[in-house]
């Protein structure tokens, strides 16, 4: 990987974790209500984090990063989030934000 390469997987990389980050947040502060009226939806976003994580498996094929790896996560944690939202499972909510919350963002 290029030095490019490595800078774009820097910068897509912190924007995954100030995205996860940002979820998490909402989460702990608003009931299943609130934030469905979100827009973009959680949804959306974990969509989004999805696009941009395919984006890091394609400039890191050359070079496994524990970076995209980790990214990756983040962005699992915050479509099984966002999911609990869409059907409102106020109990799978919980569990996945204190998952997410046990990751250490750095």
């Amino acid at each position: 990987m290029n030095a490019i390469s490595k800078r774009l997987v820097e910068e897509v990389y912190d924007q995954i974790l100030q995205s996860a980050n940002l979820v998490l947040r909402n989460c702990k502060k608003f009931s299943i209500s609130v934030l469905q009226l979100e827009d973009p939806t959680y949804a959306q976003i974990a969509d989004q984090l999805k696009d941009l994580c395919d984006i890091l498996d394609d400039l890191g094929d050359s070079d496994p990063d524990l970076k995209i790896a980790k990214a990756r996560e983040y962005a699992d944690h915050v479509r099984l989030i966002a999911a609990a939202i869409e059907i409102e499972d106020e109990e799978s909510l919980n569990r996945h934000v204190h998952e997410l919350d046990r990751r250490s963002f750095l």
